[in-house]
């Protein structure tokens, strides 16, 4: 039986508490910016100001929050991030839309086959981590990490 999580009130007001201590040390305008930092800090354990250097969500973003390219020799890492964030615990439900899935790939198959025409559709944080990722791929292999962080349900089929 593929039962479907959804969270409980205590896990979704754990989840707010940490985010709203981020959202105060780091004086961001909402808890959707801060829950960008606690999650990120929780998968990679970087500092804030690497994470801040990692954003790039905004208009533009084709589905992309923040990247995070750890080219450390032992790591080698490519990490793409998206985040959605609910400020309700009855909108838990809400599940992570599944064309998510369908914008980074069509990004990620563009910034791969070095589609230059990216550029004409992204926003200049994410244009300039494309060619940082194009800079890298060109040393290194780099394995890929995709993190879909939300406060709610999971992904629809």
């Amino acid at each position: 039986m593929n039962k479907k999580l959804i969270p409980t009130l205590l896990d979704w007001s754990q989840i707010k508490s940490s985010v709203q201590e981020f959202q105060k040390s780091l004086k961001l305008a909402n808890e959707s910016d801060a829950f960008q930092f606690f999650s990120i800090s929780k998968i990679l354990k970087i500092d804030d100001d690497e994470i801040y250097a990692s954003i790039t969500n905004g208009g533009d973003d084709r589905g992309v929050d923040a990247i995070f390219i750890d080219d450390r020799a032992e790591k080698k890492e490519l990490h793409f991030f998206q985040f959605k964030y609910i400020r309700s615990f009855e909108k838990r439900s809400n599940a992570f839309p599944s064309n998510e899935i369908d914008k980074i790939s069509t990004f990620l198959d563009c910034c791969l086959q070095k589609d230059k025409s990216l550029e004409n559709s992204c926003n200049p944080l994410l244009w300039n981590k494309v060619q940082a990722i194009w800079d890298a791929l060109e040393d290194s292999i780099y394995t890929i990490h995709i993190h879909l962080c939300s406060n709610a349900s999971g992904l629809t089929k």
